[in-house]
């Protein structure tokens, strides 16, 4: 076994088709992926996309975030040619777009922080209530 080992090792270092993978010599990701050679076998290779990017060599772009469809401050990400919106705290919804706040509940120039599906109103001196209505 160990003379196949070597002599393997000498037929691919003369046809020089195993002296490093196809990451460093054919380079196949593309669009700013990163390339990682298989540890099992010299000629198979996989590519970490950038999250815009999927395919086997990262050859397909998906559109879905660019037309910034997540609101307040969402964060778009692709996942598997779909997008998904990450809400920041305090905002929901499919796009982020609502909050506690969104009808604008309080009055007399009130501050209004949004909690979750929920809302507080900080008053001005002066006035009350839930929605600074006092």
């Amino acid at each position: 076994m160990k003379a196949v080992s070597i002599v393997i090792l000498c037929l691919c270092g003369i046809f020089g088709l195993c002296s490093s993978g196809p990451c460093e010599t054919q380079q196949p990701c593309i669009n700013g992926a990163t390339c990682f050679d298989s540890a099992a076998d010299s000629y198979f290779f996989y590519c970490l996309c950038p999250y815009t990017y999927y395919g086997l060599k990262c050859q397909h772009r998906n559109s879905a975030c660019d037309d910034n469809p997540c609101m307040f401050g969402g964060t778009c990400l692709v996942i598997n040619e779909r997008y998904e919106c990450r809400c920041p705290s305090g905002i929901y919804g499919d796009h982020c777009q609502a909050n506690g706040c969104a009808s604008d509940p309080c009055m007399n120039g009130g501050t209004c922080y949004p909690f979750g599906y929920s809302y507080a109103c900080v008053c001005p001196r002066g006035y009350g209530g839930e929605n600074c209505e006092e």
